[in-house]
């Protein structure tokens, strides 16, 4: 499927996006956890497979564990916060992953699943831009 490439691809930006930018536990500290974890899980993504559905939620349910506990041991409100939205979206990319692979071959619920896609990558994104201001501020 076409729609799993470009989810994928966005997710991963929107993630780079929103937290390589950190910079220097004050908003700048926590800032450096998160970044150090968005690398990581950064690199994990670019490993997922658009055509295996399985793996890559178990990837992503890997990921969203690793942001959570990152989040979770983060001293800083605003930055938790704003990590713990961002981890809450990925969270949901796997359950969408899985429609994914459910819709088979039909394609009524392929493009129900794919607009979920979309709005979650667009979400994702606007996270990920908030998250990325509260760093540069």
């Amino acid at each position: 499927m076409n729609v799993r490439k470009p989810a994928i691809a966005l997710a991963t930006v929107a993630l780079s996006l929103g937290l390589t930018a950190c910079g220097g536990q004050s908003v700048e500290d926590a800032c450096k956890v998160a970044n150090k974890e968005a690398t990581d899980a950064t690199r994990d993504l670019s490993g997922i497979s658009p055509t295996d559905p399985d793996s890559s939620a178990t990837t992503i349910d890997k990921l969203t564990d690793r942001l959570k506990k990152t989040a979770d041991d983060l001293e800083n409100e605003e930055v938790k916060k704003e990590l713990n939205e961002l981890t809450d979206q990925f969270g949901q990319l796997s359950g969408l992953l899985a429609d994914l692979k459910a819709a088979g071959t039909d394609s009524a619920k392929l493009q129900e699943v794919s607009g979920k896609l979309s709005s979650l990558s667009s979400e994702i994104t606007s996270q990920a831009q908030d998250l990325n201001k509260l760093c540069n501020s």
